[in-house]
């Protein structure tokens, strides 16, 4: 069972890796040039992606993939049912 305050936390996690998957995909060597400041060793990092902008699809497909995957698990549903799936009481039966 998944911790409560760790649900948030997994959700807001899938949402950052879906859009930066779907920016990589669609515009791998302009996405990369956002991320070339800190470190040397890092700009390095992210010039040889700008520089490779086939690897760098198949990277942002992969943390897409596991955006969906970390977004879309579920537990299974609890017996009781959520109080928005009840019926609406009818006004024609008072």
């Amino acid at each position: 069972m998944v911790n409560e305050t760790v649900k948030p936390f997994n959700e807001s996690l899938s949402i950052i890796m879906i859009g930066d998957g779907v920016l990589g995909m669609l515009r791998p060597a302009e996405h990369c040039l956002v991320w070339q400041q800190g470190p040397e060793w890092w700009r390095d990092i992210v010039t040889w992606f700008g520089d490779h902008p086939q690897i760098t699809r198949g990277a942002a497909i992969v943390e897409l993939g596991f955006g969906l995957w970390l977004g879309l698990r579920r537990e299974p549903a609890s017996a009781t049912p959520m109080a928005w799936r009840r019926p609406m009481p009818s006004t024609r039966d008072a």
